[in-house]
């Protein structure tokens, strides 16, 4: 059976834990890396106290590459801060990661391949470019920000974070969307994706009709299979938080 959508919930967690320094790590089963045809693995760290921490001294990307996506607080990874919203640090297969620390009241996300760092003496190739990066950090600061032209059909109050900035640069696959559209425009119209698609919420709930209705929240994202036709719309989930 084809999967159409894969929502990441605590029903199919696969490892979740607490650390020493009160950091919760949850894993997920992925079947494609680049989440083409199916989902990408994933992994949060969430460190929920101001005085919970989270370090991983660092080894090797040996199932593939990796991207981290800050969804809020602080984290530094090869000497790299992730700071806003929507920062995101991708470390290439057969990369090493020197060192990984999320800070308290902060949640990461890691996508990708499986998040299992290796000690294996001999790189894997990462590039058919030996002078090809083996990462790449993109700040939230340095996207361009352009108006939305999907929530509410474009009329709404939304942003979007893209992250090309000109010919020399690597452009990700990815996009932050910034949505404050009023509850009435807070919707994107019945669409799908060429390519599989994962939502990582940062905030608030995105809701998806299409057999059913379901939503996904900040450390419970939602993968989506080519050609899957649905709707979607953003809602806060209290009066201190924005929609999305």
């Amino acid at each position: 059976k084809v999967t159409l959508q894969y929502f990441y919930e605590n029903e199919n967690v696969v490892e979740s834990w607490i650390d020493d320094d009160g950091c919760e790590i949850k894993s997920w089963n992925g079947t494609d890396a680049n989440g083409m045809t199916g989902p990408p693995w994933l992994t949060t760290i969430r460190c929920n106290d101001t005085k919970s921490y989270y370090n991983v001294a660092g080894g090797r990307a040996d199932f593939g590459f990796l991207t981290f996506f800050l969804a809020y607080g602080r984290a530094t990874l090869n000497n790299e801060t992730l700071s806003n919203m929507g920062d995101s640090f991708w470390l290439g297969e057969g990369a090493i990661l020197n060192d990984l620390t999320v800070y308290g009241e902060s949640l990461v996300y890691i996508l990708g391949a499986k998040f299992s760092l290796g000690m294996s003496e001999c790189p894997t190739p990462t590039s058919n470019s030996f002078l090809a990066p083996r990462s790449r950090v993109y700040l939230s600061l340095n996207a361009t920000n352009s108006h939305d032209r999907h929530i509410g059909n474009g009329t709404a109050n939304a942003r979007d974070l893209v992250f090309s900035r000109g010919s020399s640069n690597v452009d990700p696959p990815l996009i932050t969307v910034m949505n404050c559209a009023e509850p009435n425009k807070s919707f994107v119209w019945f669409h799908n994706h060429p390519a599989g698609a994962v939502y990582l919420p940062y905030t608030g709930r995105i809701c998806f009709y299409a057999d059913d209705t379901r939503c996904a929240t900040p450390g419970s994202p939602r993968w989506v299979a080519p050609n899957l036709f649905y709707y979607e719309n953003f809602q806060s989930r209290g009066s201190n938080e924005t929609a999305a």
